[in-house]
């Protein structure tokens, strides 16, 4: 049983600062994007009001997401040959592929949305999960 709660400590030491890193980085993308493309994207159909208390779920995602990636990460990192930096490099590539790339895609490819939500979808991730990916790496050196 102890066992369980050290692997747990670790995914969730690791894992909450992976989560602060891609909520932070994902603002500063999310910034830049919107000086070069700007929307609102409380403006488009189906987006929950910045009021509604569910949206409190939606700024805990990156934790809850890091939080998974350290569990994954605790997983792999076994199979990952090198140094931290490389690492998380290829961790990082390996997540976007899998969540923000296809989801990026479907929204790209079946929704009407601007083209800034757009370049958040596929560039801001990449950008946030590699940045996760970091910490993780250098966290469980």
């Amino acid at each position: 049983m102890g066992d369980i709660f050290v692997g747990i400590k670790k995914v969730l030491v690791s894992g909450i600062p992976a989560g602060i890193a891609m909520w932070v980085v994902s603002f500063l993308v999310d910034a830049v994007i919107q000086v070069l493309w700007a929307f609102d994207i409380f403006s488009i159909p189906g987006i929950r009001s910045v009021n509604d208390p569910l949206m409190v779920l939606f700024l805990l995602y990156p934790i809850l997401f890091g939080i998974i990636m350290a569990a994954v990460y605790h997983a792999v990192k076994p199979l990952l040959k090198g140094s931290w930096m490389k690492n998380g490099q290829q961790f990082g590539v390996m997540v976007w592929l899998l969540n923000g790339f296809t989801s990026g895609f479907i929204v790209f490819s079946s929704m009407n949305y601007p083209f800034g939500f757009n370049v958040s979808a596929f560039l801001g991730s990449f950008v946030s999960i590699l940045a996760g990916s970091l910490v993780l790496a250098k966290m469980n050196r």
